[in-house]
């Protein structure tokens, strides 16, 4: 069996290589921050872009653009806002959620458990996390102009329990992308 030698590099040479390698990376960082910028601007200014923070841990991340108007397809982040109930009283100023059936899928339930196109997604909770009893959440095929919307969360305040149920039927600020991931880009 052989051994490779490493070949010797002279001082110089290590300090031009050490260079390169700092310039790339700061080259790196710059390209990152103008199009982080130009995001957030875009975000900001444009009427097709808005930026929005998710507070909550049923999402994997907190930092978000909203592409408005865009119509949500099955599996994409959805934005919504939602009208005042027994949970949210006042104006939430809106719900990130992931658009688990879309028109024309069929949303069935056994016991608690719900169906879409018959695969499990979960189970509806009896009670929300203020004590509140919930009833599992509409049943039958989506209409045209609503999704049914989810997180693997427990405790996530979407279209299972039928306190949201109705919020399943609201027309959708637009498509969402994760700007940044706690754990990874969805």
């Amino acid at each position: 069996m052989s051994t490779t030698e490493p070949v010797p590099v002279s001082a110089a040479e290590q300090t031009r290589l050490a260079l390169e390698r700092q310039r790339a990376v700061l080259l790196g960082i710059r390209i990152a921050a103008v199009v982080a910028i130009l995001y957030a601007l875009a975000a900001f200014v444009s009427p097709w872009y808005r930026l929005t923070v998710s507070v909550t841990h049923s999402l994997p991340a907190h930092l978000w653009v909203v592409s408005v108007g865009h119509l949500p397809q099955r599996g994409d982040y959805v934005a919504f806002r939602i009208p005042a109930n027994r949970f949210y009283p006042n104006d939430h100023g809106g719900f990130l959620k992931i658009a688990r059936g879309v028109a024309g899928d069929q949303v069935t339930r056994r016991g608690r458990e719900f169906f879409v196109n018959g695969a499990s997604i979960g189970v509806a909770k009896t009670v929300s996390l203020n004590g509140l009893r919930l009833e599992p959440g509409p049943v039958g095929v989506i209409p045209p102009g609503e999704w049914f919307v989810w997180t693997p969360d427990v405790d996530s305040f979407d279209s299972r329990p039928a306190a949201r149920g109705p919020g399943r039927r609201r027309r959708p600020a637009g498509a969402v992308t994760c700007v940044r991931s706690e754990t990874s880009a969805p």
